[in-house]
């Protein structure tokens, strides 16, 4: 016996006539952030701990490692609650609309995705100690975050504007394939 399996897409699309409207969903900060953020919040913890007043060491330390994370999952988990979930555009034949602005098909160019990770430069640097870990801890935090920030792009005359922003690569993929097919364009940006 064979099961079927639904597609699961991260936008749906509303037709009302010639306009396709897309609503899509957001990717979250994933939990994987919490570990580096730990880190950045360790030192002012021990102040926490220790102003507890806990009469032996492993009591303190206890302590300090349960503030230590639990603020980095609440500051994930208040990024999470406070970003917003959706966004939408709409396309038809004349035009684009985003936010409120109408960009005309005939001056759109082409439409790609928007890698976070182009902004790389290939340098690479040697530390050590203390400057090192806080180093490898900034690029860890860096990679969590880049790993949503993915964008639909169309080139407009000399620009490129964000049409859909805040995705993961999937997610990024799977838009823009239905974008392109939407309206025409089989070139990137």
């Amino acid at each position: 016996m064979t099961k079927n399996i639904n597609p699961d897409y991260p936008y749906t699309i509303e037709q009302q006539g010639e306009v396709q409207s897309f609503t899509y969903r957001k990717t979250m900060l994933s939990y994987q952030a919490v570990i580096p953020l730990a880190f950045y919040f360790a030192f002012p913890c021990i102040f926490l701990a220790s102003a507890l007043k806990c009469h032996d060491f492993m009591t303190s330390f206890y302590w300090w490692l349960f503030f230590t994370i639990g603020f980095a999952f609440l500051l994930v988990f208040l990024i999470n609650l406070f970003k917003t979930k959706k966004g939408s555009f709409t396309i038809s034949k004349e035009a684009i609309s985003i936010d409120g602005k109408n960009y005309d098909m005939a001056h759109v160019k082409s439409i790609g995705i928007k890698d976070p990770w182009d902004d790389d430069s290939d340098e690479v640097v040697f530390t050590s100690g203390l400057r090192g870990v806080s180093y490898s801890l900034g690029n860890s935090l860096k990679k969590n975050t880049r790993q949503t920030q993915f964008a639909i792009v169309l080139r407009y005359a000399t620009k490129k504007i964000k049409i859909a922003k805040g995705l993961n690569e999937q997610d990024a993929e799977a838009l823009f394939d239905k974008v392109t097919e939407v309206t025409g364009f089989t070139k990137s940006v």
